[in-house]
């Protein structure tokens, strides 16, 4: 049942005076922890102790942060913004809840708007972890309609049951919920309550503040019951919190007093007022014209601007983050996409919720029907974000009708297209990269002329410019490889100032020269150095090891443990497309060209090959067994597909998991040696070991290497290798030796705090990972670059950097 009408407020009804607020007659909610008047039980809000809280079993973003900088505590315990906000009260939440090493919460909140500037040196890097968005990139505002498809997203009207877009917003000048006083809370009610008594049309309605609250004149005890009913039965309805991390945020202080819902007559808009942010705008249809829904919100999100801003006053945006919310999960476009699907075939997949999410939604069950919603935000604007989540339901409609014409469906990227990627390119001039990250997009930023020199070129072999470029251009986190690039935690002392990918991928050898323009630049930015200068010669050799730990890391006091060395080395073949550009029939000559050769090998380097469970296109045998891939599992050496967008938008998941297999050898003792075929490159060779001799795993890798090149060249065939990049790879990251290097130790006494980046020699990076149970501390470190170093000299260089962090 639709709510009863209520009456017409008042033009601009001034605030009541404030009383004690009047609870609904069944919750005393003044009685309730965090609902009353006084903060949440636990952390003080006022003020922090002299000393750091103990956060070493804290798993949330804020925790993660302070952890890794406690000088940034130091310096901002005694901060306030302007208004009165505390460090104690933003951190609050963070500090009362442990949160989950595996579920990240983000453990902090904004008080006002001077929060994201008082407290930037917080602010900014909880932000850049949870929205991987590095601190050079700048969201972009686009709130007009036309820029999304007029065209319903289900034509049919068999799938889509209705849309429904929201938006939230923050009055400058006013504290947010978390810590608006009283009075405050009533004179955000009083401003938007007046400013949306001017909608007309369709959008004209009513206020109907929550039942108990005494702050509006028209209705000073609240809402009747009939019309909380009313409203609650169309979901237009928000309740206190129940969240005891809102609740420590103070959110729901003085509940419900000057919080209400305001209505559209005809129950397709409505309005949040003082719930977690000032405003909610929500804006609902049948059908599925989500431009529709967009054109809606914007009208009404404008008429309101224009009415603030005849009162002095205006929404809080940031020139970097967007609009602010109290939440800093929500910055950006501050925006929410929800469609109600039907999809009952699909969603019988074991994997469907995966399967949504590498089209950048997520889906939750309600009912017989799915609500799909929009994963990103900040970085993605407002226009981008409803046509990306119109693109993907339409993906997921064609997968439906296809399963009901007894059609195979496959994962997105994995059938024998590319992932697809729904932002529309303009057709004159470059994409707005303001918010992209990776080398290539700051090249092309600062140099739109090569877009226009080369957006339209191929190789000679037919690789166009739109594939290496795929993920720059169409994605915000672009490509980076992913056996490269270790990020995170104790952050890198080989990395500081540099982008943390690149952003291209290869499709042969001649994309090096034929888009050399943008590939240089990139390569040299991510790896900082310069390709004038040739690549050093290969150095495939354990005896060309050196260094004080000879490659072998090892605690001279013997209480150190290294957990585990792993040593990849990647090549591509001549004369062949590279894996993001292979057509079904080129993998399978590439596996033919590889098993034939592997297959030939003797010694230690004597193996089988067992080609990916489901991959027919060996004629040897079919697809490894179960017992073959649980072992390979167990042993961290089993091909996976790639689940990465960046990687899947570039191709390298086409056609899974044809022609792709692992050649396992027997190896030698200590060492577990295999080559993949067909992953990111044509061939990677792995070696891992469970000690610190990072030097019998770069001999072993060698020697296969060596025995493989050697059974290649009776046939003609080589590896793809160039005088100034090196080996030539598929994922510029890892140009010239093709070599990437990882190593796992427990260092009990080692905390972040240790500045145990600051220990690692350039050119690697490293990560702490969670305390153990035990109280140990692990650490993980990798080099970010193979170009311009030997194999043997980064071998030594890894191994030297170990032997130093566990000294200290």
């Amino acid at each position: 049942p639709a709510p009863a009408p209520a009456p017409a407020p008042a033009p601009a009804p001034a605030p009541a005076p404030a009383p004690a607020p009047v609870p609904a007659p069944d919750v005393d909610f003044a009685s309730l922890p965090g609902l009353g008047s006084e903060e949440y039980p636990g952390f003080s809000a006022e003020s922090c102790p002299d000393e750091m809280p103990d956060l070493s079993l804290h798993h949330s973003l804020v925790a993660q942060v302070l952890k890794s900088n406690p000088a940034i505590y130091e310096r901002m315990k005694g901060v306030k913004t302007k208004s009165g906000v505390s460090l104690a009260k933003i951190i609050k939440p963070g500090m009362d809840f442990k949160g989950h090493p595996m579920i990240k919460m983000v453990g902090l909140v904004a008080g006002d708007e001077e929060c994201f500037t008082a407290f930037a040196e917080l602010f900014s890097p909880v932000i850049e972890l949870y929205h991987n968005f590095p601190g050079n990139l700048v969201h972009r505002t686009d709130l007009d309609p036309m820029h999304v498809d007029a065209a319903p997203v289900d034509p049919t009207g068999m799938y889509v049951e209705s849309v429904q877009i929201s938006a939230i917003r923050n009055l400058k000048g006013f504290r947010l919920p978390s810590a608006a006083s009283f009075d405050e809370r009533r004179e955000v009610e009083r401003l938007l309550t007046n400013s949306l008594s001017e909608l007309t049309g369709p959008a004209e309605g009513s206020y109907f503040p929550l039942r108990g609250s005494s702050s509006y004149l028209l209705k000073p005890s609240g809402m009747a019951l009939e019309e909380e009913k009313g409203l609650e039965s169309l979901g237009a309805l928000f309740q206190e919190p129940e969240s005891s991390v809102l609740l420590a945020a103070g959110i729901g202080r003085d509940w419900p007093d000057a919080r209400g819902v305001f209505s559209s007559e005809d129950m397709q808009s409505w309005a949040w007022i003082n719930e977690e942010d000032h405003l909610k705008l929500f804006a609902e249809q049948s059908g599925s014209s989500l431009r529709g829904a967009f054109e809606k919100i914007c009208s009404i999100e404008s008429i309101l601007g224009q009415s603030l801003a005849q009162e002095g006053h205006g929404f809080m945006q940031h020139p970097k983050w967007g609009y602010l919310t109290s939440d800093p999960t929500n910055l950006g476009p501050a925006l929410r996409v929800r469609l109600v699907v039907k999809l009952p075939e699909l969603s019988k997949r074991s994997d469907f919720k995966e399967f949504c999410k590498l089209l950048g939604v997520s889906a939750v069950k309600s009912g017989e029907t799915w609500v799909i919603s929009n994963i990103d935000g900040l970085g993605t604007s407002s226009a981008a974000l409803v046509s990306s989540v119109a693109g993907a339901c339409k993906f997921l409609i064609a997968a439906e009708q296809a399963l009901e014409q007894g059609e195979e469906s496959k994962r997105p990227g994995m059938g024998s297209e590319p992932l697809p990627l729904f932002r529309q390119l303009p057709v004159e001039g470059l994409p707005d990269l303001s918010s992209h990250s990776g080398a290539a997009a700051a090249v092309l930023r600062s140099n739109p002329a090569i877009y226009a020199e080369l957006k339209d070129m191929k190789t000679p072999n037919g690789i166009p410019f739109s594939l290496v470029t795929a993920a720059t251009l169409r994605l915000r986190g672009g490509v980076r490889s992913a056996a490269l690039g270790v990020t995170g935690g104790g952050g890198s002392s080989g990395s500081k100032g540099l982008p943390g990918s690149i952003g291209l991928c290869a499709g042969d050898a001649d994309c090096y020269e034929a888009f050399q323009k943008l590939f240089t630049p990139a390569i040299e930015a991510y790896h900082g150095i310069s390709t004038l200068e040739p690549h050093p010669q290969a150095e495939l050799s354990a005896a060309a090891v050196a260094g004080e730990a000879q490659g072998v890391i090892a605690d001279p006091k013997g209480q150190l443990k290294v957990q585990s060395v792993r040593v990849q080395l990647s090549r591509n073949l001549k004369g062949l497309p590279f894996s993001p550009a292979c057509s079904a029939a080129e993998r399978r000559e590439v596996e033919r060209i590889l098993t034939s050769a592997l297959m030939g090998l003797t010694g230690n380097s004597a193996g089988n090959y067992m080609p990916l469970n489901g991959s027919m296109t060996y004629p040897v045998r079919p697809g490894m067994t179960s017992a073959e891939e649980q072992m390979l599992r167990s042993q961290n050496l089993l091909l996976l597909e790639p689940k990465a967008l960046g990687s899947l938008a570039c191709g390298l998941g086409r056609d899974w998991p044809e022609a792709r297999g692992v050649f396992s050898t027997e190896g030698v003792a200590g060492t577990r040696l295999v080559a993949w075929i067909n992953e990111e490159e044509h061939i990677s060779f792995l070696a891992t070991r469970s000690d610190g001799d990072l030097k019998s795993a770069f001999a072993a890798v060698c020697e296969l290497e060596e025995a493989l090149r050697t059974e290649l060249e009776k046939t003609g065939h080589g590896f793809a290798q160039s005088e100034r990049l090196g080996f030539l790879t598929a994922m510029p990251g890892r140009l010239g030796s093709g070599l990437s290097l990882r190593v796992m130790m427990e260092v009990p006494k080692l905390s972040a705090s240790t500045g145990i980046a600051e220990l690692s020699a350039p050119g690697l990076e490293v990560i702490l990972r969670s305390v153990r149970p035990n109280g140990s501390t692990t650490v993980e470190v990798a080099n970010r670059s193979s170009l311009g170093v030997s194999e043997a000299a980064l071998v030594s260089s890894v191994a030297d950097a170990c032997l130093k962090m566990m000294s200290a």
